[in-house]
């Protein structure tokens, strides 16, 4: 089949052939394939969001006139700072969920065109809090043998079996050097002072 295009700058009609139905189909499809689409984790996070927002608000219908007076105002604060933690949630496994999303593709980008990825790697992070509160002689010796240790688990377990083991010994490194500072002066006596207005809130708000 022939079709006229419009008049060539010949002043001559020229003819073009039409493209074949399978290329067609073709150029067609591309524009579905780039829509979004909304994935399980979608469905998964909008249900949880729903979900905690319908039971708090039962909750705090039903709890309301049951209480008295005095303790309805931290009744309604207690709600507050749920609905808060609930959109905050929601904004966190939202972002873990665009985060795994683009490390899957990547890892399958990567398998494809046959490059290897580098092997995990310890949380900066908490390699990070390691080296404010260790002493500089102990940061190099500290933190090499935490990631020996993260190393062997993760050839034995798994990754993230590896890094929950690692956070557990980061955190329990710090305990002590923590305890330590709070043992200094100026350290109790911030903490007295933090102690203090929050008992001074509390009676407050049990007025």
């Amino acid at each position: 089949m022939r079709r006229l295009s419009k008049e060539s700058p010949s002043g001559k009609l020229r003819a073009v052939k039409k493209a074949p139905e399978g290329i067609r189909c073709l150029e067609d499809s591309v524009d579905t394939e780039n829509r979004p689409r909304i994935t399980k984790q979608d469905y998964l996070r909008k249900g949880m969001f729903f979900l905690a927002t319908a039971v708090s608000v039962g909750v705090g219908l039903v709890m309301f006139p049951l209480l008295p007076a005095t303790s309805r105002l931290m009744f309604v604060a207690a709600l507050d700072i749920l609905a808060i933690w609930i959109i905050c949630s929601r904004t966190v496994v939202g972002t873990y969920v665009e985060m795994y999303e683009r490390m899957k593709s990547k890892v399958m980008h990567d398998s494809a065109s046959g490059k290897h990825s580098s092997p995990p790697q310890p949380s900066k992070s908490l390699d990070f809090l390691l080296y404010l509160f260790l002493k500089k002689e102990d940061r190099l010796t500290a933190i090499g043998d935490l990631h020996e240790q993260f190393y062997e688990v993760l050839v034995t377990f798994g990754l993230w079996q590896a890094r929950v083991c690692y956070a557990k010994n980061v955190l329990s490194s710090l305990w002590p050097l923590i305890a330590r500072k709070l043992q200094r002066p100026f350290a109790k006596l911030l903490l007295r002072l933090g102690l203090g207005v929050l008992e001074e809130w509390i009676r407050r708000m049990g007025r």
